[in-house]
């Protein structure tokens, strides 16, 4: 490399950078001029996380740049004051990237380097780092040092030892003013039946331990049956609260447990766990509950006598579909014999590596691998694993600090028009309707007037929200991002469900909105519990079926059905016959049954004239026993009117009410003639 180059100062290479910056706004300018008017011209800059390491390495432009050493050590009189108010200014900025809370290395650069602070150093620096967080209102908790005698939480020197000088990672988290405030972290608790997840969630909440016997989950349970069974069948719901020093909230008083407004009042993060169920009879209320709490985090239970068996493969395979980071936790481990824990280990590993998952398994086992981990694992390729026992206590105190440390993460988009998913619904004696669920985008106050729907017909309702709860306090607002209950005025209960939505009512307003189609996102995850559509085998000998619609969908195969069945003749009804003979090819192909078994006839029910030769030619018929109706599914999809409504049920009756005389009655014990052919019961004729 030429001398010049290296010689070339830090100044320099910023205006380098900045006449680097100039010139990509000129080029977005000269963009934007051939764009035509009201086109949005696209950023020539983008950003990439893959490239954070330009931040880390110092080469990104930055708006203020402090040297961390000098003013952490500065002990000058006439430039202390700066200097503090320098950190002070820099705490604030870390605290609100980070969502009020952040973890600095103190003793290390940001690019990692080592500061080559003393013991003394150390220590001053420290009481300057609590001063400045005071100032900020925020408190601050030391993780973990190094090289400094006598700290509770030491872990040993760095590289191996090469490494003398004294460091530490320290917790700095904001003192919130309201309950507004709190920082909220979700996790979905997932696992095999018998896994210990209720348990687990009882010990960590109460603070005791478990008697081996289902004493710390009675707690979590909602209904009789599932206290009676130890099985959970619902989606439960408990918080874990940490104030802003890191400590875990819980009563002075041994044995009593908080209600959820003490802890929500005397928190500053609170950790909301859905405890899910782990039988396969309840795999779609899990389901559910991983979708509708949009979990920042999902802990899978792992029995270490099991091992990743049943229902666990599954729920793992949910959450990596979902993106969701996970977290292990082995647990029994006083009860399972050593090789049968490394055999669940091995197990794990090698699931966690294969190419369906791609996760670098962590195993946790010191307090140093708690809180390195714990800071890294916004990446979502790690996975930490612990091993525990609710009984005996072990590795336990791992779990809670790691839960303490856990960053938040998630994109909200608070600026947005407000959206609300709806979750639960209840009804409040004295209060009304009342929803719960997670807020999506924007932000919304105590007597907005909002939207809720859609309904049956995709209409929205007008309402006003009385109140707005948060762990069951009352607040004035909701931002996105955080999980809340709105109590809804002048809406029955019967009216609202879970999957609806509350939406921003903009101003003026506008035409009552309607829901004729939306948009749809499907996973496809492989399952072992997978139920097949049941296939019908009775036996349609002699019988002769009319299916309005077969040329495609469901009475495409309640057509395929009727002729594997061995009916007589099977009428395909459609609007273009051209469609029918290809339905007609596709069925004979399929089913092996030629011969005149199968004939198309032409119909279109929007067509009171079509019907009537319909139904005229059907009367013809010797003998129908079988005539399908089709359900009027443009009451949900494609109907725009009350009259189109109207128009469609009266084609369907014109259709079938002149085919009654012409079924035969009680024909083989089919007493039912003319039955709905829905997708809800494909093929079940």
């Amino acid at each position: 490399m030429p001398r010049g180059i290296q010689e070339q100062s830090l100044q320099d290479r910023r205006k380098g950078e900045s006449a680097l910056s100039d010139f990509a706004d000129y080029v977005q300018k000269q963009q934007s001029k051939r764009k035509p008017a009201g086109v949005q011209p696209q950023p020539v800059l983008e950003e990439h996380d893959e490239l954070d390491i330009i931040d880390q390495l110092g080469l990104a432009e930055e708006t203020h740049t402090i040297r961390l050493k000098q003013v952490l050590l500065d002990q000058v009189q006439d430039t202390c004051d700066n200097s503090i108010k320098q950190f002070s200014d820099y705490v604030v900025g870390r605290l609100d990237e980070g969502n009020g809370e952040y973890m600095f290395d103190l003793g290390l650069e940001d690019n990692g380097e080592s500061m080559g602070f003393a013991k003394k150093e150390w220590d001053f620096a420290l009481q300057r780092l609590k001063i400045c967080t005071d100032e900020v209102g925020a408190d601050c908790r030391v993780l973990m040092t190094r090289n400094i005698e006598g700290s509770e939480v030491e872990v040993g020197p760095r590289d191996g030892g090469k490494d003398t000088s004294c460091s530490g990672k320290i917790m700095v988290r904001r003192r919130p003013k309201n309950v507004d405030d709190v920082i909220e972290t979700r996790i979905a608790v997932v696992g095999n039946v018998d896994a210990g997840k209720s348990t687990l969630l009882g010990v960590l909440v109460k603070g005791g331990l478990d008697d081996g016997r289902g004493k710390a989950r009675v707690n979590l349970f909602r209904h009789k049956h599932e206290i009676e069974s130890g099985r959970t069948s619902s989606v439960g719901m408990e918080i874990l609260g940490f104030d802003s020093k890191g400590e875990i909230v819980a009563s002075n008083v041994p044995g009593r447990k908080l209600s959820w407004e003490e802890i929500g009042q005397r928190s500053a993060k609170v950790i909301s766990f859905t405890d899910l169920a782990g039988h396969e009879r309840y795999l779609r209320t899990t389901v559910f509950g991983l979708l509708s709490s949009e979990p920042n985090y999902a802990l899978l239970m792992v029995a270490a006598n099991n091992g990743l068996v049943g229902m666990s493969k599954e729920h793992l395979g949910i959450a990596l579909a979902l993106n969701v980071p996970v977290m292990v936790v082995i647990t029994k481990i006083d009860i399972c014999p050593p090789q049968i824990l490394e055999q669940t280990i091995t197990q794990l590993s090698k699931i966690l590596k294969s190419q369906g998952a791609r996760k670098i398994p962590i195993f946790i086992k010191n307090r140093e691998d708690c809180v390195n981990t714990a800071t890294q694992f916004i990446s979502r390729r790690i996975c930490p694993i612990f091993q525990v026992s609710n009984v005996t206590g072990e590795s336990l105190d791992l779990v809670r600090t790691f839960m303490n440390i856990l960053p938040h993460h998630g994109n909200y988009n608070t600026d947005a028009p407000f959206e609300f998913h709806v979750n639960d619904t209840f009804s409040v004696p004295f209060v009304g309707t009342v929803v719960s669920g997670i807020v999506k985008s924007g932000i919304v106050h105590s007597g907005d007037t909002v939207l809720v729907g859609p309904d049956s017909l995709g209409n929205f309702a007008t309402t006003k929200i009385r109140s707005i709860e948060r762990k069951r306090i009352n607040v004035p607002a909701s931002a996105a991002g955080q999980s809340a209950s709105f109590a809804l005025r002048g809406v029955r209960r019967r009216d609202v469900r879970k999957g609806m939505v509350v939406l921003h009512k903009p101003e003026p307003p506008l035409p009552m909105p309607r829901l004729p189609w939306f948009s749809l996102s499907i996973y496809s995850v492989r399952s072992q519990y997978t139920v097949s559509i049941p296939i019908p085998e009775a036996s349609f000998d002699g019988l002769t079926v009319i299916i309005p619609g077969s040329n495609t969908g469901s009475g495409l195969e309640a057509a395929h059905h009727a002729v594997r069945l061995n009916a007589a003749k099977v009428i395909i009804a459609c609007r273009k016959v051209s469609k029918g003979e290809e339905a007609r090819k596709s069925i004979e192909q399929s089913t092996k049954r030629t011969g005149g078994v199968i004939e198309v006839w032409e119909l279109d029910l929007s067509s009171y004239a079509s019907v009537k030769d319909f139904t005229s030619q059907a009367n013809a018929l010797p003998r129908l026993d079988l005539c399908t109706a089709r359900k009027c599914r443009d009451l949900y999809r494609k109907a725009r009117d009350i009259r189109r409504q109207r128009v469609d049920h009266d084609r369907q009756c014109s259709l079938h009410v002149p085919l009654g005389p012409v079924t035969v009655a009680e024909t083989q014990g089919h007493s039912r003639k003319i039955l709905h052919n829905t997708p809800s019961n494909d093929g079940n004729i």
